[in-house]
């Protein structure tokens, strides 16, 4: 599918004029119009009307055409103004719209002026189709085409530019929109006070203190404050629809405009509807079209009379959602000429399901894109063939609507500023580009298209669907920061704690297929009140896509402060200086603090460890996670703990190994607490056998099996009163799976018996120095039914005869009174959950999720947010099940807590 780049130089010269007869079938202009581009020999040319029954260019041919066919005026299409300030200007100096009565044929009369000497060319002022179809449901809210063509990953190098200035030749603008205030191009020239505001009322285009009705700019065009409309076609629009005069007001009763444009530039981040391609752009309200009974149309003087307008503003991206089938040199001089002062322009293919080249779309110089969906399929109605550059989703693509709404709409013209906008991301990522390298960078780093539509020719398939983050991939890394460690801590357990200073070091990795880190520059900082940090700056050398690289400075060091009661998650920024004013922004998670309580994931990732830590976060317990698929765990690390949450799930082998043994036997002696939960343990002999199943769980084999219903013992501290049902509910689902029989020795006590026997299921054991309490059923799986026990509540029983002391906050911070985050909910979740932030003012809220390793998985939120109840919602769609940390900071200060994902 991929093809080599071969673009035509631009064409500044208008190329031959069709004859009448040569008009392809399907096309359309508008009766009693003619654009006519005068040779040079008749001199200067402006707008006039018949005054007096005359109308004279002082040319006895072209004259005696006027009055032949009754001219009633010549009309300009683009002022001098407008023409002076082009960079490179198309030849339109003497270009106008001649008017005449509708009573004369307009093929007649364009044959006419095609054979006077003095016309350069001659067309009819066509109506060009705009390429969408019928809205989809209203409520949609998803937007699946942004995720698709890599714009999360991308918006971590850049929202966009503001510095870029995108139009939408199209069928006007919605300029009120609350989703487009911030984004709107003020022009300078026009905006007398500097102040930049778009306008002062909402019924209105423009700030009052500049407006004058005086062409300020000297363009042509008096207060063409915000935007300008070029249609003046006189009548052909439906009832309400402004088509009489040109104005500064874009607004049109038809959506499609607005829809375009939003989706390039909607303005991102602010809690409002959606987000364009390129949140952070600065978007040029215009109008070149108008609702007809048939539906949207784009007028091709007014096409041309808008490009040119906009490139003398100095517009840099340009996207034509519309088409037919006929070439137009006018439309053509106007492309090439943007083309030629810098700008990069892009065209939907059409939405007949054809090969058939539609124009502007087949213009040398302007990117054809044509329509997939969101899982890459060619959808039926795009057109597509050699001429297609490239594709972009355009189904179901959520964007604004007049009065202020939204809507989801179908077509080539959403493809197309979905395109756009993938172009302005990068040019914001790299805007030293010019736009043929920027055409190149992206549409080389198309995705891939063949496979999934195996039916069409693979030549019709162009460079793919646009990727910005495989763009951004062939000349920047992508960092993410694995792990944070700490070493040369006060006690050497590589973990910081009250009063301690430590080495910071960071595990960095480089994602496969990005583009080598080289000099790549690393500071890190923190605005948690506990922590210091001195020197954490880091060089990466040289890391190629794929690796990853431990970055260590013996001078970086961590100061934690004295107010640390227990274990939280602090999060730091890691800011990677990419080179050529390129940042990438990250976030890590350190733990500082131990907890007393420790649960051990020892069930092969099978994840019924998750049940014991979901109960402790529930109920305020402080605790810490270990799991041994990560790393073996060291008796240092185990001797930090006063209680030990050891859950091994199914597992029937290797449960616990004699490594294990010996710590815990280590830890105990100690005075560790051990509670420990696994129905295979007993069915390991090399445990069963040991020392350690009689001496310190104090348990023998009974040789038997259990069922589903356990009942606690009357009278026992800890189980007296407590019956559970193995079944049932959303917990572990494996209470059936083999539960065993335990006898108690040695001075341990049943605290659990079976219903179907009467035989142990549990045994604790307390000899002053340590406690245990071992389950041999799986306690994940009771969830409470039939009035019974939830194993959340088996496990508070057992902290409480431990002395484990619950309701202890996770995050040590104080939250301020200005501001409140409630814990997350439901918790655990699956797939969804949702956090409520309230604050009193506009605050700065950046919300992150990470894994027990601290690398970020997820950036919920990153934005200033206005006063009031806002919903931060958690995404566990793509995330494997497990623990989390959910840090939420407002205006610097932070608050953590644990979730957990359970699928």
């Amino acid at each position: 599918m991929k093809r080599k780049l071969l673009f035509l130089a631009a064409l500044l010269l208008p190329l031959a004029a069709f004859p009448a007869s040569e008009y392809p079938e399907g096309a359309q202009w508008l009766p009693g119009r003619l654009l006519v581009n005068f040779a040079e020999s008749v001199g200067e040319v402006q707008s006039m009307d018949r005054l007096d029954g005359k109308l004279s260019l002082k040319n006895t041919n072209v004259d005696a055409l006027f009055e032949r066919f009754d001219v009633l005026s010549i009309k300009r299409v683009s002022p001098d103004g407008v023409l002076r300030k082009m960079p490179v200007a198309p030849d339109a100096e003497r270009l106008v719209v001649v008017s005449f009565p509708e009573s004369f044929d307009v093929l007649t009369v364009l044959d006419a002026f095609l054979t006077l000497p003095e016309v350069v060319d001659a067309e009819p002022d066509m109506l060009m189709k705009s390429y969408d179809t019928v809205p989809n449901d209203i409520m949609w809210n998803q937007q699946c085409d942004k995720e698709v063509m890599g714009c999360p990953v991308a918006w971590d190098y850049s929202h966009g530019s503001r510095e870029l200035l995108a139009v939408a030749v199209d069928i006007g603008f919605w300029w009120p929109h609350p989703d487009a205030y911030d984004n709107l191009w003020v022009n300078p020239g026009e905006d007398l006070n500097h102040d930049g505001l778009p306008y002062s009322f909402d019924d209105y285009p423009g700030d009052l203190e500049d407006l004058n009705a005086v062409d300020d700019d000297g363009n042509g065009l008096p207060d063409d404050f915000i935007a300008w409309d070029f249609v003046d076609v006189g009548s052909g629009g439906v009832q309400g629809e402004d088509v009489s005069v040109q104005d500064n007001d874009p607004t049109s009763l038809d959506n499609h405009g607005s829809h375009v444009l939003g989706i390039i530039g909607a303005v991102g981040n602010n809690e409002i509807g959606i987000a364009g391609v390129c949140w952070n752009l600065t978007i040029m309200a215009s109008r070149a079209g108008y609702l007809t009974p048939d539906g949207g149309v784009v007028v091709t003087s007014a096409a041309a009379a808008c490009i040119n307008w906009a490139v003398a503003h100095g517009v840099n991206l340009i996207n034509m959602s519309y088409g037919g089938p006929t070439f137009s040199n006018v439309t053509n001089n106007a492309v090439q000429a943007a083309w030629a002062s810098g700008a990069l322009l892009c065209a939907a293919s059409g939405n007949e399901g054809v090969t058939t080249i539609q124009y502007p779309c087949g213009y040398s110089n302007v990117v054809c894109v044509g329509a997939t969906d969101c899982n890459d399929v060619v959808a039926d109605f795009s057109n597509r063939g050699t001429h297609v550059s490239c594709y972009a989703p355009g189904v179901n693509i959520r964007s604004l609507s007049v009065n202020n709404g939204y809507a989801s709409l179908d077509g080539t013209s959403m493809a197309s500023p979905n395109a756009t906008g993938v172009f302005a991301l990068v040019w914001s990522v790299f805007p030293d580009l010019n736009n043929g390298q920027l055409r190149d960078i992206v549409l080389q780093n198309c995705d891939d298209l063949t496979e999934l539509n195996s039916d069409i020719n693979p030549s019709y398939l162009g460079f793919g669907r646009v990727n910005a983050a495989k763009a951004i991939s062939g000349l920047l890394p992508n960092l993410s920061v694995e792990a944070t460690a700490i070493s040369g801590d006060n006690d050497g357990d590589g973990r910081l704690e009250a009063n301690e200073t430590g080495t910071l070091s960071l595990r960095v990795s480089n994602l496969d297929g990005w583009f080598p880190a080289v000099g790549v520059g690393v500071t890190v900082a923190s605005d948690d009140p506990n922590l210091s940090l001195n020197g954490t700056t880091y060089t990466i050398d040289n890391l190629s896509g794929g690796q990853s690289v431990e970055l260590t400075n013996g001078s970086a060091t961590v100061t934690c402060g004295s107010n640390v009661p227990l274990a939280y998650t602090s999060t730091l920024e890691v800011v990677f200086n990419l080179g050529n004013g390129a940042f990438l922004t990250r976030t890590a998670a350190l733990r500082v603090g131990r907890a007393a309580t420790l649960v051990v994931d020892d069930d092969n990732g099978t994840n019924y460890a998750n049940f014991f830590a979901t109960a402790l976060n529930a109920d305020g317990y402080n605790f810490d996670e270990f799991s041994t698929l990560d790393a073996p765990l060291t008796s240092t690390d185990l001797m930090e703990y006063d209680h030990v949450i050891w859950a091994c799930g199914n597992e029937d082998s290797s449960t616990l190994t004699q490594s294990d043994r010996d710590l815990l036997q280590t830890f105990m002696n100690n005075g560790g607490n051990l509670m420990l939960v696994g129905q295979g343990i007993d069915e390991d002999p090399d445990v069963v056998g040991s020392p350690f199943y009689s001496n310190y769980l104090h348990t023998a084999s009974g040789g038997a099996s259990g069922g589903t219903q356990v009942n606690g013992v009357s009278g026992d501290v800890v189980s007296n009163g407590s019956s559970l049902i193995l079944i049932g509910g959303g917990c572990g689902g494996n209470g059936n799976i083999s539960p065993s029989v335990l006898d108690a020795v040695d001075g341990g006590v049943v605290f659990y018996t079976y219903a179907s026997n009467s035989l142990g299921g549990a045994v604790r054991y307390d000899n002053g120095t340590y406690k245990s309490a071992y389950f041999g059923f799986a306690l994940e799986a009771a969830c409470g039914a039939a009035g019974t026990e939830h194993h959340r509540v088996v496990v508070r029983r057992v902290l409480d005869w431990f002395g484990a002391v619950s309701g202890v906050e996770d995050d040590p911070e104080v939250i301020p009174a200005n501001y409140k985050i409630s814990p997350a909910y439901p918790n655990p979740f699956n797939p969804s959950a949702a956090v409520s932030v309230e604050l009193q003012h506009r605050s700065h809220v950046r919300a992150t999720l990470h894994d027990l390793l601290g690398r970020q998985v997820q950036v919920i939120a990153d934005r200033d947010v206005n006063a009031g109840v806002h919903t931060l919602e958690i995404n566990g769609e793509s995330l494997p099940s497990g623990s989390y940390w959910l840090s939420v900071s407002v205006d610097h200060h932070m608050n953590t807590q644990r979730v957990i994902l359970l699928k």
